[in-house]
C-alpha cells in the first residue's frame, strides 16, 4: 500500500516542548521507518517556519529525503502559509495518486479537516498523529485512527547543549 507522510513541524515541536521540555526532539525517521513498516513510502513533506539563522534542521531533512517547505517566520508574528501548504500539496498528492493508499498526518490543528475529508472522498485512509492537548477532536473524528504522541515516547530524542543527543 502507498504512504504519504505530511508532518506539521511547528505543531510537533511546540506540543513535544510543552509535554516533555524545551529539549526534546522528534525523530521522524525512526517514527516514517516505524509507521509504514512493509507498506510503500512514496512521498515524505515536511512544513514549518525558520527562525532567521536557522535552517540546519531543515537541510538536515532535505538531506533525509525529506520534501521541505519551509517559511521564513515573521518578526514577532506567528507563521505564514504552512497550513494551507500542507492542505495544498496534500490534496495535490492524493489526486494525483494513482491508487488510494494511506495517509499518514502528524498535526492536530483542525484548520487540516478539508485535507483529511479530500482523502477521504478519494478513498485514502488516515492516520493521525498528534499530542492529546494538541488535537482538535473534529479532526480525530474524521480520520480512520488517532495516535496519541504522548504514548510513544520512542520518537524521542533529547538535544544537549553541547549539540550531541541522548534517547
Amino acid at each position: 500500500m502507498e504512504v504519504i507522510v505530511l508532518v506539521d513541524n511547528s505543531n510537533i515541536f511546540i506540543g513535544g516542548k510543552n509535554k516533555h521540555g524545551k529539549e526534546v526532539r522528534f525523530a521522524y525517521e525512526k517514527f516514517v521507518k516505524t509507521v509504514c513498516g512493509g507498506d510503500t513510502l512514496t512521498k515524505k513533506w515536511i512544513f514549518g517556519s525558520t527562525p532567521p539563522f536557522r535552517d540546519s534542521f531543515w537541510d538536515y531533512m532535505k538531506g533525509h529525503g525529506w520534501d521541505v517547505m519551509a517559511f521564513d517566520r515573521p518578526f514577532g508574528r506567528g507563521e505564514k502559509q504552512v497550513d494551507t501548504s500542507i492542505v495544498a500539496e496534500g490534496v495535490v498528492l492524493i489526486a494525483h495518486s494513482i491508487t488510494s493508499g494511506r495517509l499518514v498526518f502528524l498535526s492536530g490543528d483542525k484548520d487540516f479537516l478539508p485535507l483529511i475529508k479530500k482523502a477521504k472522498q478519494y478513498k485514502w485512509s488516515v492516520e493521525l498523529w498528534a499530542y492529546e492537548q494538541d488535537m482538535s477532536q473534529e479532526l480525530s473524528v474524521a480520520c480512520d485512527s488517532v495516535n496519541y504522541l504522548d504514548e510513544h515516547t520512542e520518537f524521542l530524542f533529547f538535544s544537549k547543549e553541547d549539540g550531541s543527543t541522548e534517547t
